[in-house]
């Protein structure tokens, strides 16, 4: 279970990647924040830091999640590596 919002919004962007059933998917963090009621800002704080741990990519305002983050997202969710 996620405990930090980082991990919490690493959640939700891999919920939403396989609502798409694409693991290559670009995805709009800030769109998925404000419906967690983030704030842009901290959305920016925590896409930072998740892209630092490697756990997601960078693409322009987008992002798409690496494979160490699919490995803890499914971990998190209790969902078989």
């Amino acid at each position: 279970m996620a405990r930090t919002k980082d991990e919490k919004l690493l959640v939700k962007l891999y919920q939403e990647a396989r609502r798409h059933e694409d693991t290559d998917i670009n995805l709009d963090p800030y769109l998925i924040g404000k419906a967690m009621g983030l704030r842009e800002h901290a959305v920016k704080v925590m896409v930072n830091t998740l892209t630092q741990a490697n756990f997601v990519k960078k693409v322009g305002k987008l992002v798409y999640i690496t494979s160490n983050g699919y490995k803890l997202a499914e971990e998190l969710c209790g969902a078989p590596a």
